[in-house]
């Protein structure tokens, strides 16, 4: 698939990669044909599952790429035909794999849909509504988790807050501004995943900001509907700063690698429970040091200009072009979303 093959007389082109959205990571773009059949071929994620649980002594939550992001992110094979259109082969095989998980004792299944943040077309989000609407018609009692990142969803907000699921994520540390209209559209019973700690840079958290979106969406919808969580996969993020040992201390000062980042999740969500938990009890704070105030922010810009992570592309539509291959060496625990709900209940 991704080196071709070019043996025994077969010359057989290597399958196209481009980027994963606006990420310097890639992948290998699917493809499809008008007659595409659909199967499940291999135990892997109901292997990963299992032994998750057996090292954990927890029940995990298995995270997919969605359906109807699955297929937008390949391409056709033939013409006169839209690879939308194979939505109606592949549902079936999505709760398949769905129902196996519940069978073998998992709660929450996540799906990844970031085309959700992207500019879809009528037939696009018509699909959406149809494939979650088939899976929450044949995987009752399955809680599931709608996810979106790296951009808002702007013109696509009461799409995805209607869909049929339990919980949405929406990434706030690169649209922030989007969590008023998403509130202000959620229905009465669905919970909301916010992702306050950035997954794609390699700083600390800002701390009262994270709070102040919190405080925000546990005041429109109640504790218990509120969950928080990095932004997107921390496998964009390296591993865990403690193995730097050789880094400039000021500049380590200022860093939280995958597994600092969980650390982060873990405190904001103390912070939370000791705030609406009990009565009278007073919010904590996190342990120091905490977070990149604005002056240590500034300092950083000023004497590590050349770095990416100090800089942040807000407010612009994501290409279509999309998506890739995460970074190998994040820990499994650090491998997708982590959430907390406030206060634990889920």
């Amino acid at each position: 698939m991704a080196r071709g093959y070019q043996q025994h007389g077969l010359d057989i082109t290597a399958m196209e990669m481009t980027k994963w959205f606006d990420t310097n990571y890639h992948y290998i773009v699917p493809e499809f044909t008008a007659n595409q059949q659909f199967r499940i071929i291999s135990n892997k994620v109901f292997n990963a599952f299992d032994a998750a649980r057996h090292t954990t002594g927890t029940i995990p939550k298995p995270v997919l790429i969605g359906p109807v992001s699955y297929l937008l992110l390949g391409k056709e094979k033939e013409r006169d035909f839209h690879r939308i259109s194979l939505l109606e082969k592949l549902l079936p095989v999505y709760i398949e794999v769905l129902q196996k998980l519940q069978e073998a004792g998992a709660v929450w299944v996540q799906l990844d849909e970031p085309f959700l943040a992207m500019d879809l077309s009528d037939a696009e989000a018509a699909a959406f509504r149809a494939a979650y609407a088939e899976i929450a018609r044949r995987c009752k009692g399955l809680k599931l988790m709608v996810a979106t990142y790296f951009e808002g969803l702007r013109d696509n907000v009461e799409l995805a807050v209607n869909l049929p699921v339990c919980c949405l994520h929406i990434d706030l540390t690169r649209v922030p501004q989007q969590l008023d209209a998403v509130l202000a559209a959620m229905p009465p019973k669905t919970s909301l995943s916010l992702g306050v700690v950035d997954g794609r840079n390699i700083w600390k958290n800002d701390y009262d900001l994270s709070l102040s979106h919190i405080r925000k969406a546990v005041a429109a919808l109640g504790e218990n509907r509120v969950m928080i969580a990095p932004s997107c996969s921390l496998l964009h993020s390296p591993a865990d700063l403690s193995l730097e040992t050789a880094l400039d201390p000021e500049m380590r000062s200022w860093m939280a690698f995958a597994r600092q980042k969980l650390q982060e999740v873990h405190e904001l969500d103390e912070n939370c429970r000791r705030q609406y938990g009990s009565a009278g009890s007073q919010p904590c704070r996190p342990r120091q040091p905490a977070r990149i105030g604005p002056d240590s922010r500034t300092g950083c810009k000023a004497a590590y200009t050349g770095h990416h992570g100090c800089r942040r592309r807000q407010g612009k539509r994501l290409p279509r072009k999309a998506a890739g291959a995460n970074r190998k060496a994040a820990p499994a625990a650090a491998a997708h979303h982590y959430h907390r709900f406030i206060p634990a209940n889920g």
